[in-house]
């Protein structure tokens, strides 16, 4: 009597999508500007390149054409590393609007002001983390 055999397939290989900071760094300071560290919020979305902005939208809605083919899908699968980076070049401003520099959602606790809750949470996670100063 033989071992039994498996049949299933084996987990499909998974590759990162590459990446590229040099280009990545260029793209923030076309659509930004070199001073995009001083602009924040709506200030940061106002004074956007239109042209670099242009780029940004159309990266990121090539694929929404309301197909839904295969082919359509594989390309869009393939490009997810694009469509994520455009995506936070034109969201990242309204984010930093309403939430300030941090990204994350924090429990508040009643009569606490929005900062504190913030700097509360992030106080605690770098203890969990285990983070001391320098």
């Amino acid at each position: 009597m033989s071992a039994p055999t498996s049949t299933t397939a084996p987990a499909p290989k998974i590759q990162l999508a590459p990446k590229n900071f040099d280009q990545d760094k260029q793209f923030a300071e076309a659509l930004h500007g070199k001073d995009a560290k001083d602009a924040k919020g709506l200030k940061a979305w106002v004074h956007k390149d239109a042209k670099a902005q242009e780029v940004a939208v159309e990266g990121y809605f090539k694929h929404w054409n309301g197909k839904t083919d295969e082919e359509n899908e594989e390309s869009r699968l393939q490009d997810y590393s694009a469509l994520t980076k455009h995506y936070y070049n034109l969201s990242t401003d309204f984010y930093e609007y309403g939430w300030g520099s941090s990204f994350h959602f924090s429990k508040y606790y009643r009569g606490e002001a929005f900062r504190q809750a913030t700097a509360r949470h992030e106080h605690y996670l770098a203890h969990m983390m285990g983070l001391r100063p320098g």
